[in-house]
Order: structure tokens, then sequence, then C-alpha cells
């Protein structure tokens, strides 16, 4: 079995200790097992309930999308 795991780092900063640990953690995987850093989260805005009525920020859609991609290629059964 083969498993993915998204990662999102708090901070972005280039030092960031969060992005580093992020980064040993992929390296030191056992096998099967695999972690993605989404490095999109500069251009997601801060929530805001009042944007929710309209359509998602592009940064929003961009990680949607991202997530819905994975999950379809490792399980055909979420695309539907």
């Amino acid at each position: 079995m083969s498993v993915t795991i998204a990662a999102i780092a708090g901070s972005l900063r280039a030092g960031s200790h969060t992005r580093a640990l992020l980064r040993a953690a992929a390296r030191n995987l056992p096998p099967g097992i695999r972690l993605v850093i989404w490095d999109g989260l500069a251009h997601v805005p801060p929530y805001s309930e009042d944007a929710e009525a309209g359509p998602a920020p592009a940064g929003v859609a961009a990680l949607i999308g991202d997530l819905a991609q994975r999950a379809s290629a490792a399980s055909p059964a979420l695309a539907a």
C-alpha cells in the first residue's frame, strides 16, 4: 500500500523551522509513505466569511484542485 501525506508549513519565512522539519520528515519516512509539501500558502488570502459566497480565491482553488487530483489518483472511487 502506498500513502501520500499532504503537508502545509504555516510559516512563509525562507528559513522556517517548520518547513525544515517537514523536509526532514519527508526524508525519513518508511517505504510506501510519501510526504508532499504544498508551497502555495502565500497565495491563500486570510479567511473572510464575507467572501465565502463568491468564487474561491485563486490560491484556495489551486489547493482544492491539487488535493482533489491527489485523492483521485490515490483512489479512483474518490473522483466520482
